[in-house]
C-alpha cells in the first residue's frame, strides 16, 4: 500500500528507518530495499529505496553518479 509506505517512511528519522530495515531483514529474511525495487517503479520507487538506504551509501552513490562523464 503506497499510502502506508509514504506514512511510515516519510514520518520517521533516518535512524528509525534503518531500524525498520534491520527488523524487516530479521522478520522476513529479505532486504527491504530489494522488495521495494521489485514492487515499485519510477520516481516513487527510487524515492522509497533512497529513504531506506543508509546516508553514507546514498551519498557515495550520488557522488559517483555525478562524476560520470
Amino acid at each position: 500500500d503506497e499510502k502506508a509506505l509514504i506514512s511510515i517512511l516519510t514520518e520517521r528519522t533516518n535512524a528509525q528507518r534503518q531500524l525498520i530495515v534491520r527488523e524487516y531483514q530479521a522478520a522476513y529474511g529479505k532486504e527491504l530495499k530489494d522488495d521495494l525495487k521489485g514492487d515499485l517503479s519510477g520516481h516513487f520507487g527510487q524515492l522509497m529505496v533512497a529513504l531506506v538506504t543508509p546516508p553514507a551509501v546514498f551519498d557515495a552513490k550520488q557522488l559517483k553518479k555525478s562524476m560520470k562523464v
